[in-house]
């Protein structure tokens, strides 16, 4: 994980996790191969959960299909999208386990990183096409200099 990834999602938390009901977090692509999201969603108080396909550094669960109906107040994700064969089938699976909030955080330019696949490099107009593929909405799609991020909410019902 990049100081980078680290500092957007953390600018991303303060922005629009500050609601006193958004409680626990759920970390989608969590497994520590070099750094992790825990420590910045613990320090503002949300209770945090790693999840990934397998168990290793930082997980807490093992996406099985065991818990899939259970919900988390927000989905984070980063650098993770890239490595999956089906993006859209990982970003409705994040959006699924949220309630109030996701924020995904992919890479655009970044070279070969195979671990174990290293599949996508994301823009912003694909990164809001993932998010409406979902249903959800995005409300705030960007890019700094090595990555793509991508902030949505549910749909209003």
């Amino acid at each position: 994980m990049h100081r980078e990834s680290l500092e957007t999602m953390a600018a991303m938390l303060d922005k629009y996790a500050t609601d006193a009901s958004t409680k626990t977090v759920l970390d989608i692509g969590a497994f520590d191969v070099n750094g992790t999201y825990r420590q910045l969603c613990e320090s503002r108080g949300f209770v945090y959960t790693g999840a990934d396909l397998e168990a290793g550094p930082n997980v807490d669960r093992v996406m099985d299909g065991t818990w899939c109906d259970e919900q988390f107040d927000a989905v984070v994700s980063g650098q993770t999208l890239e490595h999956c064969e089906n993006p859209f089938d990982l970003m409705g699976q994040i959006c699924g386990h949220a309630k109030k909030l996701v924020i995904v955080i992919a890479p655009w330019f970044q070279p070969l990183h195979r671990y174990p696949i290293d599949c996508w490099r994301f823009m912003p107009d694909g990164m809001e096409r993932l998010i409406r593929h979902t249903g959800w909405v995005p409300i705030e799609v960007g890019m700094d200099h090595r990555d793509t991020f991508g902030v949505a909410i549910p749909p209003k019902s």
